[in-house]
Order: C-alpha cells, then structure tokens, then sequence
C-alpha cells in the first residue's frame, strides 16, 4: 500500500511529525522501525543470518522514510503490544507483506512453519 497524498490528507495525518525518537523515551513503533532495518542490514546482529544475509530487505517505501512506515501502520491497525510479521516469511519488509501480530502468535506460527527435527528413534 503506498500512502498517496490524498490519503494522507484525508485521514489527516498530513502532520503527523514522528518526534519518536527521543533520546530516552523512544517509542515501541519507532523501535520496530530500527529493529525490522537492523536485522536486514547490520551483519553484527546474531539474527542477521536470518534476514539480511539471505537476502530479506526493506522495501524502498520504508527503509529510509520512518513516517511512512509509521502511517502504514496506524492505517493497518497498529497498537501497542503488537509486532511485525512477514505474511511470506521468504519476502521483504514491504507492505503488501506485513502484518500486525502478537509475539506468541508470531513465535507459534514460526514453529508451525519450521518444525524442529524430531529425536532419533521418535515414532510417527
């Protein structure tokens, strides 16, 4: 979904100035913001390999441009307690491929796509 200008109006949040980056109070959406670029492009995080190096990125919409991020979220039901997940967890950080969650339903779908090996000599 890319926010047109009429859009954006109509829903006034034509002024929406983030100011979510506070030095000591930044907000949980801003964090998602830093956190969802972080994974795809900074090969010193443990969850890199996850992300970045196999190729995940953050569309062209999002990765420099935190307000639009931010009024794709609150146009798709952003609040807080909720995360961000990938609907094809192949693809990019985009919006036509994210979505709000919780954490556990986030966590329990990532086990049902990728169950674990079961123990030798488990019957099934």
């Amino acid at each position: 979904m890319i926010l047109r200008e009429e859009s954006i109006k109509k829903r006034g949040l034509e002024n929406c100035i983030h100011g979510d980056a506070k030095r000591n109070n930044k907000a949980k959406l801003y964090k998602i913001w830093i956190g969802m670029k972080s994974r795809c492009y900074n090969p010193s995080r443990c969850d890199y390999k996850y992300y970045g190096k196999k190729g995940i990125i953050v569309c062209n919409e999002w990765r420099n441009n935190y307000n639009a991020f931010k009024f794709w979220a609150i146009l798709t039901g952003y609040q807080e307690g909720l995360s961000i997940d990938r609907i094809n967890s192949s693809g990019n950080y985009e919006p036509k491929n994210c979505q709000w969650t919780t954490h556990s339903e986030n966590v329990s779908r990532s086990n049902s796509e990728n169950p674990r090996k079961k123990p030798k000599g488990s019957s099934d």
